[in-house]
């Protein structure tokens, strides 16, 4: 018997709904409090067309959460999505009225951040996360071990 799903942009009223679900996900996941996101986070994503459908939207919020160390996250907080986003892009960071920036703790913020999320993804699978680092299991064991 065929099974009709319509795709996410057919339901753009699930998306609150699903934002709310994969925040208490990673918030088991990752081992964090409550992760709550803004009404206009939620809207920038309803108006997004998905197409890679609830398995994109998860990743987006995994990703977003996993690069940031805050636990209630606004418009600003996601990533581009759709035709404009930059998919070279990696990690981007406002350097708007920095003065000074220690590029050692920067740097080491952003490896944690990185190998969270690549563990999260994995469910702590390390052998996996390093592969998906592109890192030796060695190497990223000694890492999540400092």
């Amino acid at each position: 018997m065929p099974l009709h799903i319509p795709p996410l942009r057919d339901r753009l009223d699930d998306i609150p709904l699903l934002v709310e679900h994969f925040l208490e996900q990673l918030s088991v996941r990752m081992n964090r409090g409550k992760l709550l996101m803004s009404r206009e986070a939620v809207a920038k994503l309803a108006s997004y067309d998905w197409p890679g459908n609830v398995r994109e939207l998860e990743h987006v919020l995994e990703g977003t959460v996993a690069l940031s160390q805050h636990d209630s996250f606004d418009e600003a907080d996601l990533p581009e999505l759709g035709a404009g986003a930059k998919t070279t892009s990696l990690v981007s960071m406002p350097l708007a009225g920095i003065t000074k920036l220690d590029m050692a703790s920067t740097l080491a913020d952003v490896e944690q951040r990185l190998i969270n999320w690549a563990l999260a993804r994995t469910q702590g699978n390390l052998a996996k996360a390093a592969e998906m680092l592109g890192v030796p299991r060695s190497t990223l064991q000694y890492k999540v071990g400092k």
